[in-house]
């Protein structure tokens, strides 16, 4: 695939989202974070600097591995909502396949200052994870809810090996 961003704009952006994927500024030739700020080859669902990130439902194009940022000190966030449940979240700074699906909301928030919004995917609403906005504006994304572009798709009814 020569183009990633392209493909994802293709596919995932529309002309009619409103949404656009940002280039990263600044030369190319440098590294695109810190050492150690990117995830460790095991995580799941962020193999890869540059390739896409599908759902993993329906191999919709979600983000890139290259979007990932660090905010709050870490990539990888694990945090319980109001009735116990964990969920462990990976930060981007774009996910233009997914979508907002209720308004910002201020109750229980995970990041300080920060209003959230359940994102899904654009293709078949699956929950990915949540917006987060305010001071600075990022996605919180299930791993387990995407896989990399070249991974088989998984199949409905059978545990995912990879």
């Amino acid at each position: 695939m020569a183009s990633v961003e392209a493909y994802l704009l293709e596919h995932a952006a529309g002309p009619h989202s409103g949404l656009r994927l940002e280039k990263p500024s600044g030369d190319p030739s440098s590294p695109a974070r810190e050492p150690g700020a990117l995830p460790d080859a095991q995580d799941q669902g962020t193999d890869g600097d540059g390739e896409a990130l599908v759902c993993k439902a329906c191999r919709y194009p979600i983000t890139t591995a290259s979007a990932r940022i660090e905010a709050f000190g870490a990539h990888l966030h694990d945090r319980m909502n109001l009735y116990g449940h964990v969920f462990r979240i990976r930060l981007f700074a774009v996910a233009p396949g997914s979508m907002c699906v209720t308004s910002p909301s201020a109750d229980f928030p995970w990041f300080p200052g920060h209003l959230w919004q359940i994102a899904v995917c654009r293709s078949c609403i699956e929950h990915l994870g949540w917006l987060f906005s305010g001071p600075s504006r990022f996605f919180g994304l299930l791993p387990e809810k995407l896989t990399p572009l070249g991974r088989p798709p998984l199949e409905r009814g059978r545990p995912d090996s990879g």
